[in-house]
């Protein structure tokens, strides 16, 4: 059985686009009926999971738990009541060996892609620098920051074009989009207001009892990161490998 288009869809969920055969634990999917293709996608997907996230060198996979992020960057207009200026970096992100695949949406002759993926946690670590205002609190600090999104569900939407390369069509990435939803979002401000435990204390508790308003400021910069993430790691896989690789027709 040749691949079929479950390859693009593993591309936008992992990075991964190969004309290598498909390694033992990704099965390919007929391209049929909507309803029974899409059934398959997510079976596929979600009994792959637990090794594709541990990555895989010979499909030129990285390892995506963790997955590293170099910058996740918040600036906001300090008029509003939350108005703060954020910076994560070298972040790990951890959980996503817990995620499922719950939905897929692939048209290709409209050559847009969408997929949405549930995980009961998602852990973020990384070295954090704040400043600006939090509901009219004064906020400041450098040093470790320890954030957990509980029952997150995440979107991610695609579309893509094709491109001639020395006479093939190759899969080119044009327009991405992800999003996400939580239902509690908690936080751990190491060193805030230059090491001032009472201070950071009360800060850590209003920013964790506030934790939606937190989310709203930090959510979007997040999401970005994340999206952009696993959109350029599919952009420098697919430059070398063309669009019948991934799709029978």
């Amino acid at each position: 059985m040749k691949p079929t288009v479950l390859v693009l869809l593993t591309a936008c969920l992992f990075g991964l686009v190969t004309s290598l055969a498909l390694p033992a634990y990704l099965k390919p999917c007929k391209k049929g009926k909507f309803e029974e293709f899409n059934d398959c996608v997510l079976k596929t997907i979600n009994n792959a999971l637990p090794t594709l996230v541990k990555g895989d060198r010979k499909y030129r996979l990285p390892v995506l738990d963790p997955l590293l992020i170099k910058r996740v960057s918040v600036s906001e207009d300090n008029k509003r009541s939350v108005a703060l200026n954020v910076t994560l970096e070298d972040a790990k992100l951890k959980g996503l060996k817990n995620s499922k695949v719950v939905k897929s949406e692939i048209d290709l002759d409209k050559k847009h892609i969408q997929f949405s993926v549930t995980l009961p946690k998602l852990v973020v670590d990384s070295k954090y620098s704040i400043s600006g205002k939090f509901l009219i609190l004064p906020i400041t600090g450098t040093g470790p920051a320890h954030i957990v999104l509980d029952n997150v569900k995440a979107t991610y939407t695609c579309d893509f074009k094709l491109i001639k390369i020395k006479g093939e069509d190759f899969i080119k990435i044009t327009k991405w989009d992800l999003k996400y939803d939580t239902t509690k979002l908690q936080i751990d401000l190491k060193n805030l207001f230059n090491g001032d435990e009472a201070l950071g204390k009360n800060m850590n508790k209003a920013l964790n009892e506030n934790w939606s308003e937190l989310n709203s400021a930090l959510g979007p910069s997040i999401a970005k990161a994340f999206g952009a993430a696993v959109t350029q790691i599919l952009d420098e896989l697919t430059r070398v490998v063309s669009y019948k690789e991934a799709i029978i027709q």
